[in-house]
C-alpha cells in the first residue's frame, strides 16, 4: 500500500487547479494512466521569495514518453530513497511534480 491516500480526490482537484499550463498535460496523462496524486502543496512567499510554487507528489513513478521537453521543463532522475524517484520542474513557474519509488 502506498503511503497517503491514493484516491484523495481533494488533493487531485487542488493539483489540477493550481499546476501551471506547461505541466498540466503531463499530470493529466499520469492521472489517465492510473497514477494518483498523494499530495499537493502550495507555497506562497516562502522565506520572503517573491514567487510562489506548487509541489505535487504522485503515488508511483511517472510514465514519460521520450518526446523532447521544452527548455523550461527539466526532468531529473533523483533515485534517492531519502527524496523521490524523479521530478519534472517548470523553471518558468517554479512548479514541480515528483514521483514515488513505487512502480
Amino acid at each position: 500500500m502506498l503511503f497517503g491516500n491514493p484516491s484523495n480526490q481533494q488533493e487531485t482537484d487542488k493539483a489540477l487547479a493550481n499546476i501551471c499550463e506547461d505541466l498540466k498535460p503531463i499530470l493529466e496523462r499520469e492521472l489517465a494512466a492510473g497514477n494518483r496524486v498523494l499530495s499537493c502543496s502550495l507555497f506562497d512567499d516562502l522565506d520572503n521569495y517573491t514567487r510562489s510554487y506548487v509541489l505535487i507528489q504522485l503515488g508511483r513513478r511517472m510514465i514519460l514518453n521520450h518526446e523532447p521537453l521544452p527548455e523550461h521543463l527539466k526532468h531529473i532522475l533523483t533515485a534517492d530513497a531519502h527524496y523521490w524517484w524523479s521530478e519534472i520542474a517548470c523553471t518558468k513557474h517554479d512548479h514541480l511534480i515528483i514521483d514515488s519509488f513505487s512502480i
